[in-house]
């Protein structure tokens, strides 16, 4: 007779970074891991699945941008005014356990995804003035 012993859950090694979610002006980078599952009774896994960088590509935007305005806001949505998206870029707002509160300009696609793949994290993606005041109060 054979006996089984339990086997406990393990997080896999991290993948790579993604690429920066904006060109300039401060955006994220994400990394997954999978976890795998416990065996006979073993315990779960233990630990994140998704790890952000919440600061890359800081540099500020060049000034001959002509897209949305998206201000700058502090956790307290102390907001300034003094950033404007790259023509085809949208303004995202995201919150996220454990990372800064951010409002930055980003490709309109890649807040989607984002939006998509972060379960347990806040991500508006605006498009206009309207959306912002909707989410921020400004």
């Amino acid at each position: 007779m054979y006996e089984l012993f339990s086997v406990d859950g393990y997080m896999g090694e991290w993948g790579s970074w993604s690429a920066c979610s904006a060109t300039c002006g401060g955006g994220y980078q994400m990394r997954t891991r999978t976890c795998h599952d416990p065996l006979f009774g073993g315990k779960n896994c233990t630990g994140e699945v998704v790890d952000l960088n919440p600061s890359c590509n800081t540099l500020s935007c060049p000034s001959q941008t002509t897209g949305m305005a998206c201000p700058s806001c502090d956790d307290q949505l102390n907001c300034t005014w003094n950033q404007t998206c790259n023509v085809g870029s949208i303004c995202m707002i995201r919150s996220y356990d454990g990372y800064p509160f951010t409002t930055h300009c980003i490709d309109a696609t890649d807040c989607e995804i984002m939006k998509n793949s972060l379960p347990h994290c806040e991500v508006y993606c605006c498009t206009d003035k309207a959306c912002l005041s909707k989410y921020l109060g400004v």
